[in-house]
């Protein structure tokens, strides 16, 4: 009998409410309502009422916000070629899952804990495989609805694993990654999804920075003669110079029949293997330095802790307190809920935003509902 009464009214409240009920829903949640929702009735009277961040949480707190909006949020992120098209995996399922609220607490979960976290999921209390999808994309494939019901958040990640850093030590993420290679690319994934930068953005041709951790791979002379040695200096240290001592940070890790590989106080063997400089960098361990620290970098990264370390986790947790971690996040959502990347002339909405999100303890779910009703998204508040 409630849902019949709010359903007739919506009438009174006229297009304008229930259309941007709609909007609203549409954007967080991924999906359209039927016209005949009770949810979107309710929506509808509570923007009437202009309880704005009321009619929010009722799309946060749907299934779809879960299992559609989040899945494509979390999704592009999950794969080399950055596509959403993608099955079910362990990456996407620890995103949303750390999204929902931790029944200890009664808080969220912090988005920080992405890169920096000890936890994996169960699926119905039962651990997913290390070699392989296939419960997952029989999940999918089953259209399964996750919930905190069958989705749950268990630790540590793994069993004697002391360098867990939550999506960037997951299965998915380390088969896309650390597969061949010598794991650079690990640091060029965690820095594109996390800190929204590119490697061609952060390389640095400043010579005063030490290229002492450029390994062996890499031909101090390309070609030969002094023009392979300019190419060095101007282009090939440019990018290994600042990304070969984070790179270290792996250095434990790796992919290996089809399942992540941790191999304390043993290097994987494919990091000073290939040799074309003999008087390069040999990889002893997993401590790290990070050197993207100036001209730049430094306004565009805005470091706020350790600058060395040992192993993914610490790493991890410099990404996640450094300022372009929480902006980010900000771009990532607005895109995603405002379907449009954020304009130049919207430098003090970002900071705003990021800023709040800090202060919020970095809530995802706060985050969707903060952009989702700033005034140059949606249009849902005054």
């Amino acid at each position: 009998m409630v849902g019949l009464n709010l359903m007739l009214s919506v009438q009174g409240l006229g297009d304008n409410s229930v259309e941007k009920a709609q909007r609203l829903y549409a954007r967080i949640a991924g999906v359209k309502l039927n016209s005949n929702s009770p949810i979107l009735a309710e929506m509808a009277s509570l923007i009437e009422q202009k309880r704005y961040s009321e009619a929010a949480n009722k799309a946060l707190d749907s299934n779809d916000y879960y299992n559609i909006s989040l899945f494509q949020y979390f999704a592009p992120l999950s794969n080399r070629a950055e596509v959403s098209d993608v099955s079910l995996n362990d990456f996407i399922v620890m995103g949303i899952a750390n999204t929902f609220t931790d029944p200890a607490t009664g808080k969220d979960r912090p988005y920080t804990n992405l890169v920096d976290g000890d936890f994996r999921v169960q699926l119905n209390n039962q651990d997913l495989a290390s070699n392989n999808n296939t419960a997952l994309t029989n999940a999918f494939n089953a259209r399964t609805i996750l919930t905190p019901l069958n989705l749950t958040i268990v630790t540590p990640q793994r069993v004697n694993f002391p360098d867990a850093a939550g999506l960037l030590t997951t299965r998915q993420f380390l088969q896309e990654h650390a597969t061949a290679g010598t794991n650079r690319r690990l640091v060029h994934y965690a820095f594109r999804e996390f800190l929204c930068t590119d490697i061609k953005e952060w390389r640095d041709a400043d010579l005063s920075i030490s290229d002492e951790f450029v390994t062996r791979d890499v031909n101090r002379s390309p070609g030969g003669g002094a023009a392979g040695f300019n190419q060095y200096q101007t282009e090939c240290r440019t990018c290994h110079q600042v990304q070969d001592s984070l790179r270290n940070a792996f250095a434990y890790h790796d992919f290996v029949n089809n399942a992540p590989v941790y191999m304390p106080g043993r290097v994987a063997p494919k990091i000073n293997r290939n040799i074309e400089f003999q008087g390069g960098f040999v990889v002893q361990n997993d401590s790290w330095e990070n050197k993207a620290t100036r001209n730049g970098n430094a306004n565009r990264f805005g470091w706020r802790g350790p600058l060395t370390g040992n192993g993914a986790k610490s790493l991890g947790a410099m990404i996640a307190k450094s300022e372009r971690f929480a902006s980010c996040a900000v771009e990532r959502v607005f895109k995603h809920v405002c379907l449009r990347a954020m304009d130049s002339s919207e430098g003090t909405l970002k900071q705003t935003l990021a800023r709040n999100f800090e202060a919020d303890g970095y809530s995802l779910r706060g985050l969707f509902r903060s952009v989702a009703l700033s005034p140059s998204c949606l249009q849902v508040g005054e």
